[in-house]
C-alpha cells in the first residue's frame, strides 16, 4: 500500500505548500485530503476529481518544468517514495516519469484505493489509505 501513501503525500505536498516550494509535507488528516480533492464538495472523491489533483500534483513537482518527474523532483517532495516504484512507473526507461506515465500509476492506486468498487473514494477509504502508508 505504499503507492496510496505516495499520492496522500503528494496531495499533502500540494495542499500544505505554497507555489514555488517543494518540501515534504506531514501526513494529512482524511478531512484534509477530502478538502483539497472534493472540488464539488459531495464528500467523495471521483475519479475526474483524482484526476484533476493529481495532475495538479504532476506540474507542482516538476519543478524544472520540463514536463516530467525525476527521482529527485518526487523524492524533493516525498521523502519516503519507493524507487522500485518509481522505476516500475517509468516505462519507456528514461528516468523520468511523463504525465501520461505518472497518471497511470495513480490511476492504479484510485482503483485499489476504492475498496467498495463505486468509482469514488469516500472518507472511510480515505481513511483506509491514510492508515496503511
Amino acid at each position: 500500500m505504499r503507492q496510496i501513501a505516495l499520492v496522500v503525500m503528494l496531495i499533502a505536498v500540494l495542499f500544505t505548500c505554497p507555489a514555488g516550494y517543494s518540501v515534504a509535507a506531514e501526513q494529512m488528516t482524511r478531512e484534509e485530503v477530502m478538502a483539497t480533492a472534493d472540488k464539488n464538495h459531495d464528500g467523495r472523491i471521483d475519479l475526474a476529481e483524482f484526476n484533476q489533483r493529481m495532475t495538479e500534483v504532476f506540474f507542482f513537482a516538476d519543478t524544472d518544468k520540463d514536463g516530467k518527474l525525476s527521482w529527485e523532483e518526487i523524492h524533493a517532495v516525498v521523502v519516503d517514495a519507493d524507487p522500485q516504484r518509481f522505476q516500475a512507473a517509468d516505462t519507456d526507461g528514461d528516468g523520468k516519469l511523463s504525465l501520461e506515465e505518472f497518471m497511470y500509476a495513480v490511476d492504479i492506486d484510485f482503483v485499489q484505493a476504492d475498496k467498495n468498487h463505486d468509482g469514488v473514494l469516500d472518507m472511510d477509504e480515505v481513511a483506509a489509505m491514510l492508515v496503511k502508508k
